[in-house]
């Protein structure tokens, strides 16, 4: 029996250590289209993005990492039919995957313009389907909620290299980085 829990345990830690690798190798999003990023304009939390830069210049890893800290504090993930502008979406707490794509894209954004780096980094919020294994996980659900997933890509536009996150994986599972096949 401690040998069994011994192992279990293990286990359960070694999942945890790797969980973000072990999605990446089972999960994969791939693009079906993309959505416009809408231009942050709720003054609140352009002033939290200015006092969090405090004008310095950020990494894109600072700029990734604070732009989905202000999005996980700001909303809670519903299922239910809420607005999808970035916003509206700060003002009600309550977001979807659009919400969450268009608020993380707004932010980091915003971040991108006020430090001048808009034309090295282009940030795309997409529409795509999820896969696990290979195999289409939307085709096992009839509800119109389940048709497709948001997403974002923050392109480097000098190295050409492209991160992709889901701001929805990230706040509930801390998985920073997904896996996206074109």
């Amino acid at each position: 029996m401690k040998k069994t829990l011994k192992i279990l345990g293990l286990v359960i830690c070694l999942v945890l250590l790797f969980k973000g690798w072990i999605y990446r190798c089972t999960v994969t999003y791939r693009e079906i289209g993309q959505r416009h990023t809408i231009i942050l304009q709720d003054s609140g939390t352009i002033a939290d993005i200015r006092n969090l830069r405090n004008d310095r210049e950020l990494s894109l890893e600072e700029i990734m990492e604070i732009s989905q800290s202000v999005t996980n504090a700001c909303l809670r993930f519903t299922s239910g039919k809420v607005s999808s502008n970035p916003n509206t979406v700060v003002g009600i707490g309550k977001a979807n995957c659009v919400g969450y794509s268009a608020l993380f894209s707004s932010i980091a954004n915003q971040f991108f313009r006020e430090q001048h780096s808009g034309q090295s980094f282009h940030v795309r919020h997409l529409v795509g389907r999820l896969y696990f294994l290979g195999v289409d996980v939307h085709q096992f659900f009839s509800s119109p909620f389940f048709k497709d997933h948001d997403f974002v890509e923050i392109e480097n536009v000098t190295t050409g290299e492209k991160i992709f996150v889901d701001p929805v994986v990230s706040d509930y599972l801390g998985i920073e980085r997904v896996t996206c096949n074109k």
